[in-house]
Formats: structure tokens, C-alpha cells, sequence
């Protein structure tokens, strides 16, 4: 039995409807991880000195990708803060979920410490 051969037209239908589904299973995914909170081991590139980079997941894109309000104190001489309110999160194995709490508290400690470093200039 010999297959019908079919027209570009209706191979691209059938991609864009593969693609369409794969969209939508990657978007039901990710609004999974909405409220959810989780942090990462950062470093500066190789540095031996490493942190902890949070991340609280707030929304999903229609692509599915993940926005999350993140901050990460960086130890240094200046003890740099960084705070990202709608930065991109691709959730990779090396980031551990961590508890609503647990993130509360630590955003708690960057809040003071940022207070603390603005009360001294």
C-alpha cells in the first residue's frame, strides 16, 4: 500500500498543529510552578565564593515561559544586592523548591539588609 503523497500546504498544517500542542502542554506545565517558590547556588562565573539566588515563580507566558520575582545578596567587599520584580526563570535540576516560608524569611533578610546598606551612606 502506497501513502497519498499530500501538499506543503497540509505538512504545514500538520506542523503547526504539532507545534500548537507541544505549546500548550509546555504552558500547562509551567503554570504548574506558579506560586511556587525555589532557590538556586550562584556564583560569579567560576568564582570560589557562591550564594543563594531566589526566585518566587509569578506568572507563565502563552509560550511558557516562567516570570519570577528574584533576588540574590552577593558577597563581596560591597556585599551587592540584586533584586529582578519580573525576571525570566528557566527551572533547570539545579534549582531546589523551596517553602512560601522559607522564601519569606529570606526575602525578609534582603529587605533589612538593604535597608541596612542605604542607612549607612
Amino acid at each position: 500500500m502506497t501513502a497519498k503523497p499530500i501538499t506543503v500546504e497540509q505538512a504545514q498544517a500538520i506542523i503547526d498543529a504539532d507545534r500548537e500542542q507541544k505549546r500548550r502542554q509546555e504552558l500547562a506545565e509551567a503554570k504548574k510552578h506558579i506560586g511556587k517558590c525555589f532557590r538556586y547556588r550562584n556564583s560569579g562565573g567560576g568564582a570560589d565564593e557562591r550564594w543563594w539566588l531566589y526566585a518566587r515563580v509569578t506568572a507563565a507566558t502563552k509560550y511558557g515561559w516562567l516570570t519570577a520575582v528574584m533576588f540574590q545578596r552577593i558577597p563581596s567587599v560591597n556585599s551587592e544586592h540584586r533584586l529582578e520584580p519580573c525576571g525570566t526563570l528557566h527551572l533547570t535540576p539545579e534549582w531546589q523548591e523551596i517553602s512560601r516560608a522559607r522564601f519569606n524569611m529570606e526575602a525578609r533578610r534582603f529587605q533589612v539588609s538593604v535597608i541596612r546598606k542605604l542607612q549607612a551612606r
